[in-house]
């Protein structure tokens, strides 16, 4: 029989697994990287011979070398970096374990090399980050341990990454972060950090339903439009308003690797404006985006989370709730299509906090809502209903 796994669902897995085996601290957090060399050498822990293959592999080394593109001349400075070849061919049940084998093996045997130097930093930011990709790669696979990681992750960062009696800041405040956490929070968290950090816990409650990260969200927001916004752009300096070892307050609206804390922040206000009723943050959001327009479609590589985001001021933003005693296999069915923007909240039982969430009633199946500025359309019973009735949305707003 020949199967074929996704490609992007290995990547995802495999990814995952590397950062769970090569940078988790044990408790829940993620350390900040890895070297890139080893015993001066640069990739070295990572690359392979030939050679070595056939030794360690044996019978099961010509298919593996075969699979990963594994020759004697190697692809990189005389050694191997194993590549999936583009496509690749599909793989009966037997090769697929014998591939899986193989590579236990060389990940046994890699573990006994010198390993690279690891930065265990724990940095709110980046954490925040994997959290998200977390919360999504849970949203697209539908693996329960994603989510537990992602809630595991969460529980770390609120515990450990609080800022102590001032946090480098005067006075007290609770929704005080740090920025870093090496067996103490230390400095004072950047606009990045708390940007990351809200976009994780709203992608937290719509994986698990639980409208407490809301909350967080709700606070930390009113908390950064506080102290860091400028509100005569809209936009988000990168420092404190109370930090006092900065010369002058810097805006970061580029999106590099990583994308920037104010494209992060408008998005999030867009988001919770709809989840709390705060018409003022999606005007601010638009406000912020309205000023870029030129330079983002002048060098959309450049802006690339504006960009997505102008896709959501473009189109009309579906609301979709789903209530039911057990929301569950309605929910993973739902997140685990991709809509490019909307927003999403479900329950198990009556709740009038959330204006969404208002006037739903809760019946034994599952009832999922299509709303457009609250006002909703009568629910459906199945998922692929709702889709199509999303993707109407989409068809007339083009």
């Amino acid at each position: 029989m020949l199967t074929k796994k996704p490609l992007y669902r290995e990547a995802i897995e495999q990814t995952i697994a590397f950062i769970r085996r090569e940078l988790s601290n044990g408790q829940g957090a993620f350390y900040a990287a890895l070297d890139a060399d080893s015993e001066g050498i640069e990739g070295k822990y990572y690359v392979w011979d030939a050679a070595e293959i056939d030794v360690l592999l044996g019978e099961d080394a010509a298919l593996f070398k075969d699979f990963y593109g594994v020759t004697a001349a190697g692809n990189w400075e005389g050694k191997n970096i194993l590549t999936r070849p583009e496509g690749g061919e599909e793989l009966t049940a037997d090769q697929q374990k014998r591939l899986e084998s193989a590579r236990s093996r060389l990940l046994e045997y890699r573990d006994r090399r010198v390993h690279p130097g690891l930065d265990d930093k724990i940095l709110l930011g980046w954490n925040a980050l994997m959290n998200l990709a977390l919360s999504k790669a849970f949203a697209a696979l539908g693996e329960d341990c994603y989510r537990e990681l992602a809630v595991e992750n969460m529980r770390f960062l609120r515990k450990h990454m609080r800022s102590g009696p001032d946090g480098g800041l005067r006075g007290t405040d609770p929704h005080l972060y740090s920025h870093t956490w090496k067996g103490e929070a230390r400095l004072p968290a950047f606009l990045d950090d708390y940007a990351c950090l809200i976009a994780a816990l709203i992608q937290l409650q719509e994986i698990t339903g639980d409208t407490e990260y809301l909350d967080h969200a709700g606070e930390i927001t009113r908390y950064v439009i506080g102290h860091f916004g400028e509100p005569e752009t809209g936009f988000f300096f990168y420092t404190h308003d109370g930090q006092e070892d900065v010369i002058v307050r810097k805006r970061e609206i580029y999106d590099g690797a990583t994308p920037s804390g104010n494209s992060m922040m408008a998005s999030n206000l867009l988001y919770l404006s709809v989840i709390f009723y705060q018409p003022e943050w999606a005007e601010r959001a638009s406000r912020m985006s309205s000023a870029l327009i030129r330079p983002v479609t002048t060098y959309p590589g450049s802006f690339g989370g504006w960009a997505t985001l102008f896709q959501a001021f473009t189109y009309s933003i579906p609301e979709v709730v789903i209530t039911g005693r057990k929301p569950e296999m309605a929910r993973k069915e739902f997140l685990s299509n991709l809509i490019p923007y909307r927003v999403f909240q479900s329950a198990q039982e009556e709740n009038t906090q959330f204006p969404l969430l208002r006037d739903k009633p809760v019946t034994p199946g599952p009832q999922i809502f299509l709303c457009k500025d609250y006002a909703c359309q009568l629910p459906v019973n199945e998922v692929a209903t709702a889709l199509r009735l999303i993707e109407n949305v989409y068809k007339f707003n083009e």
